[in-house]
């Protein structure tokens, strides 16, 4: 495996768990949206 390849590897993993992160945090917040305002 080359450096470049590593280093783009490496960048997709970060940018799709920051993806994750953000959609976890989104349905996390509309749950607690919904419990807090019925």
């Amino acid at each position: 495996m080359t450096a470049e390849r590593f280093g783009a590897t490496l960048y997709e993993r970060i940018e799709y768990s920051e993806w994750v992160g953000q959609t976890t945090f989104r349905a996390i917040f509309r749950v607690a949206n919904v419990r807090n305002f019925p």
